[in-house]
């Protein structure tokens, strides 16, 4: 023993109880001594982990780890906590077809055990994203979409959304982020590699699909145009200029848009397409003109494409051609206009005359409407003003076979001041906003095959999150019309199967 070995050389019996009693005050001092590094050691791992809610104790299967509640801070502004990483959800829809969800604990564990190791076993992704495949193309949508086994969704409330994943295999939720957002509207959001990609007030942040990693990459006025490499190409509306964020939020100007609203620019593979608007009223020496330009991804090759009195509607297809109409004053056409390989050729023109003579006011701003584009076929509207003639008309990409789709005064149940507002491709469907004055905008899909119509009814819709998605649509709206926006608590996410909408 250690006493014994201490007394080695003590020949003296008289000295026995003294050197035991200093033996026994060296033992206490070694326990003590013990005790304090015990005490040390502890306080070093709590300090390793003062940036996390809780301590977790790891499972001896890293596959089957449980997230750590790890709060990861945002490098711009204020921390940003993912309240939802501890807890799985299944979705649950209730008779007014909102979007619920019932959180269930994940089994948090004792916070202050530590592995068997004595070491921090690495953090794992959720069980129920752990299996996400991540893709090389980017995908987006306002409400909803689907990348392999997952649905990205938003629910909750208009001005606090959440924006959660769901394993379709497993039916698993996994909420990612909360949006407290009091825009009137639903801004899209992106998914790129392992990472989503949303606005907060015109604010960019990216998030993890783990619900994790949570960056503010952008304070601004932001619209995303979408990605180059690994860089976010974005319109910053305040700025008026066409901007590059890098991953660490690094802007670049690209160009400057000298125009008044509305602000348009679509992204191409190689480049972006925007327009300079002009205002028309002469009179104070304003020139009417406005132009559409193109510039590469890095502001080099700025090219001017096209000049007219008026140019708007610019829209894309799945093949990447851009559409465009315009207006000329000399001669007075009004032109449907396509770019691809960076040549911009009309597919379709009327004259004023031709128009006038059917009854169509060429002055007004609501005449024409670009309503969406295909592969296939281009949809546009053109209003006459009268109460019994707005008319969609398609034309091939091509510029073959153009003719009258349908006149949308058929449509059953139509608000009779109706006027096209805008429109878009939305799953097989067109989905075209009927703005009607007083009255609640008129919201319809059109299905292309058949040209049966379903409108959305029931509550008032905020029609930029109508999002079809699979067998449903998804959609944020109010049970009540909201004329002033002053209700914005009152508008909740949903969604319905499109068989029991028809």
């Amino acid at each position: 023993m250690m006493m014994n070995n201490d007394l080695k050389g003590l020949k003296k019996p008289q000295n026995y109880t003294k050197a035991k009693k200093m033996g026994l005050v060296c033992l206490l001092f070694v326990v003590l001594m013990a005790s304090a590094a015990c005490s040390r050691s502890g306080k070093e791992s709590i300090s390793e982990n003062d940036n996390t809610e809780d301590t977790m104790k790891q499972p001896s299967d890293p596959s089957a780890a449980e997230p750590t509640g790890t709060e990861e801070s945002d490098p711009i502004a204020e921390p940003a906590v993912n309240e939802e990483s501890e807890l799985t959800a299944e979705p649950t829809t209730n008779e007014e077809g909102e979007l619920t969800a019932k959180p269930e604990q994940t089994g948090k564990q004792d916070p202050t055990a530590e592995p068997a190791s004595g070491k921090h076993s690495p953090t794992s992704t959720p069980a129920s994203i752990s299996d996400f495949i991540p893709s090389e193309n980017v995908v987006h949508s306002t409400t909803a979409f689907t990348q392999g086994n997952y649905l990205f969704y938003k629910s909750g409330k208009a001005g606090k959304t959440v924006i959660a994943s769901k394993n379709l295999k497993t039916s698993k939720v996994t909420e990612l982020a909360t949006v407290e957002d009091y825009y009137f509207g639903s801004s899209e959001f992106y998914l790129k590699g392992k990472n989503i990609y949303y606005l907060v007030k015109g604010d960019i942040y990216r998030i993890g699909v783990d619900g994790k990693n949570k960056t503010r990459l952008f304070k601004g006025t932001a619209a995303i145009l979408g990605f180059h490499e690994d860089d976010i190409i974005a319109l910053d509306k305040k700025a008026r200029e066409i901007i590059r964020i890098d991953r660490a939020g690094e802007k670049k100007s690209l160009a400057k848009l000298k125009s008044i609203d509305p602000l348009e620019a679509v992204m191409v593979p190689d480049g972006i397409y925007y327009i300079s608007k002009s205002v028309n009223n002469t009179l104070d020496g304003n020139n009417p003109i406005d132009r559409l330009y193109f510039v590469d991804f890095n502001g080099e090759n700025k090219t001017k494409m096209y000049e007219s009195l008026d140019i708007f509607d610019l829209k894309s297809n799945e093949e990447n051609e851009l559409f465009f109409l315009a207006i000329s004053e000399e001669p007075e056409v009004m032109k449907l206009n396509k770019i691809k390989d960076h040549k911009v050729t009309a597919i379709h023109s009327t004259s004023r005359e031709e128009l006038e003579a059917q009854g169509c006011n060429w002055l007004d701003s609501n005449t024409f409407t670009l309503l969406a584009a295909n592969a296939a076929h281009v949809y546009y509207g053109v209003d006459f003003n009268n109460s019994k003639a707005m008319n969609i008309y398609s034309v091939g990409t091509d510029g073959k076979n153009h003719g009258l789709y349908l006149n949308a005064f058929d449509i059953k149940g139509i608000n009779p001041s109706a006027y096209f507002m805008r429109g878009s491709m939305d799953g097989g469907y067109l989905k075209i906003v009927f703005d009607c004055d007083e009255d609640p905008a008129e919201i319809y899909l059109m299905d292309l095959q058949n040209k049966s119509t379903i409108k959305f009814e029931g509550g008032y819709y905020i029609p930029s999150s109508i999002d079809v998605e699979g067998e449903y649509v998804y959609y944020c709206k109010s049970p009540k019309y909201d004329r002033e926006g002053n209700l914005l608590n009152s508008y909740a996410y949903g969604r319905s199967k499109i068989s029991t909408l028809k």
